[in-house]
């Protein structure tokens, strides 16, 4: 055999034999049964800690009537829970807001009188 030949079919050689031993494990991987898991499992689990939101909105003339049927909507609300829980739950009253309402004239411009 010719000297100029051997190096390249060599490098031939070792290149079909490393794409062998390469190949094999992802033929293997791809020809491999997949893994099947079938069942049902459930379990109870109790919350330690929650937190629920509620916005009251009162519509009234005058502040002081709102003010005072937003209190009594959050004494109901303080019930609801009560009666819900079964004991006191602790109610943070994050924040109070108050938006006045104008009246509309008749080309449905709002004016400086307050609707509620």
């Amino acid at each position: 055999m010719n000297k100029n030949l051997l190096f390249p079919f060599s490098i031939l050689v070792g290149l079909i034999g490393a794409s062998l031993i390469i190949s094999k494990p992802w033929v293997t991987i791809q020809h491999a049964e997949p893994i099947m898991v079938k069942g049902y499992a459930e379990q109870k689990v109790l919350a330690d800690q929650g937190s629920l939101t509620v916005r009251i909105s009162e519509q009234r003339p005058e502040n002081a009537e709102a003010y005072k049927a937003a209190e009594e909507s959050v004494q109901v609300v303080k019930g609801f829970l009560a009666e819900a829980l079964g004991e006191e739950a602790e109610v943070l009253d994050l924040s109070t807001s108050i938006s006045e309402t104008k009246k509309l004239n008749e080309k449905g411009n709002r004016t400086n009188e307050i609707e509620y």
